[in-house]
């Protein structure tokens, strides 16, 4: 099943500020990355999962090349989603989920953002199982995306990198990310055509692998596996009071 078509504009979410935090500025060349022996925590395996996180953008000169939003790159295995401007007032997310079963899944998702520029989203990723039509990507709360995806990762230590891709500086982006939460073994929103947006402070759930870029002081804080460390890969990415839960 192809997408399930475009999102116009983006939601607010709530009026005034309705949490605390902050987020983390990426400037075109910086990146964060989560790496170390425990970074098996990450493989998506064959069960459920919710890889999510708020985005501001700040720039749509992509020069016709992908921006990362996150990235996991391994032998055999990656996953990775990006924005992508496919024409001069057309963007969308380009997504590759590939597998060391060997079922892989790449897609794109266009006319998701319009604007683009200077609105929060929340863009959630989100599998339920392995039965049919059980994967889906939501935008502000909206499924865009829904199919199959029944691949399975294992074997690979590999990092996972927010903001720029672990591998290339080419791919890095211009935006302001928040609350980003990696999940495995728990879906966390029910399958459905919608979904409620949190509007405060995301929580550490269970199966929580990742949880950052929260603070308004350190770029580096957040929660993560065991026999892992956050660090910046690239460049500075700069802590900021901006947050998704306030109007500005």
């Amino acid at each position: 099943m192809s997408g399930m078509g475009g999102l116009s504009g983006s939601l607010a979410f709530g009026g005034g500020c309705v949490g605390e935090g902050g987020s983390n500025r990426y400037d075109g060349n910086d990146a964060t990355q989560i790496s170390g022996s425990g970074a098996t925590a990450f493989e998506l395996s064959s069960s459920s999962f919710c890889i999510e996180c708020y985005i501001m953008f700040k720039s749509d000169d992509y020069s016709s090349s992908y921006r990362s939003i996150w990235h996991r790159w391994g032998s055999n295995m990656r996953a990775q989603a990006h924005t992508y401007k496919f024409g001069d007032d057309n963007y969308g997310l380009a997504c590759w989920f590939n597998a060391n079963n060997g079922s892989n899944k790449s897609f794109t998702v266009e006319n998701l953002f319009d604007p683009l520029m200077d609105k929060w989203y929340h863009i959630a990723w989100v599998r339920y199982g392995l039965s049919t039509n059980q994967f889906r990507i939501f935008v502000n709360g909206t499924s865009v995306w829904q199919d199959d995806w029944a691949g399975t990762q294992s074997g690979n230590a590999e990092p996972l990198a927010w903001g720029g891709r672990e591998d290339v500086s080419s791919y890095d982006s211009n935006q302001f990310m928040s609350n980003c939460r990696y999940v495995v073994g728990n879906a966390v929103y029910p399958n459905a055509s919608t979904i409620t947006v949190p509007n405060t402070l995301l929580t550490a759930v269970s199966g929580t692998k990742f949880l950052g870029m929260q603070s308004t002081t350190d770029a580096n804080a957040g929660t993560c596996p065991a026999s892992t460390t956050i660090s910046t890969k690239r460049g500075a990415p700069t802590p900021s009071d901006t947050n998704p839960f306030c109007d500005f």
